[in-house]
């Protein structure tokens, strides 16, 4: 893959045109016409201005690490609300990885 950004914030929402859109629609996303084949990237409370939300093809893969030096050592990943573990530093625990297919 290929790195893109580095996203300073609270989170990021990763979400297809019908599957979390209001969580996303709740921080800034777009709303977006399930026909369309994407994958939302919206951050949640971005501790810049220049990263809004993306929409990218659902063939992309998303792969989303902690970054080392980040203020805590996790970070807890949640699907459609529901607690799915915790995400380390690189090293530590595997990237979360996703794909509109998934």
């Amino acid at each position: 893959g290929t790195f893109v950004t580095l996203v300073e914030g609270d989170g990021i929402i990763i979400s297809s045109p019908t599957g979390s859109t209001g969580y996303s629609l709740s921080c800034g996303g777009p709303i977006v016409s399930p026909s369309v084949p994407c994958i939302l990237l919206t951050p949640i409370a971005p501790a810049s201005l220049s990263f809004r939300p993306v929409m990218i093809s659902e063939l992309s893969r998303v792969e989303v690490f902690l970054p080392e030096g980040a203020r805590t050592g996790e970070a807890t990943v949640l699907v459609d609300g529901r607690d799915m573990g915790i995400m380390g530093w690189p090293g530590l625990r595997q990237p979360c990885k996703t794909r509109a297919s998934d």
